[in-house]
């Protein structure tokens, strides 16, 4: 599978399990559902994210720290502000 799927498929999974933390969050806040019930969903869902996330940030991570590098550093032609 290409880079392009992975980041898709990534991006994609990253979402839903976004907005299924914070349904679950306004559901917990505003006690419309039994707690036992939306805690599980919840604190799965919080998991999933945290992994997605840090495998984004290590597929991301040169990207980083090339636009990081290039932020930092001056080009011949800029002027400075």
């Amino acid at each position: 599978m290409n880079k392009l799927k992975i980041n898709y498929i990534l991006d994609i999974l990253l979402g839903i399990s976004f907005i299924i933390v914070a349904i679950t969050s306004i559901i917990l806040f505003f006690r419309l559902a039994p707690k036992y019930v939306v805690v599980e969903i919840h604190n799965l869902s919080g998991i999933i994210f945290i992994v997605l996330s840090l495998i984004h940030i290590i597929l991301h991570f040169n990207w980083f720290i090339r636009v990081t590098k290039n932020m930092f550093t001056k080009s011949k032609g800029e002027c400075k502000k």
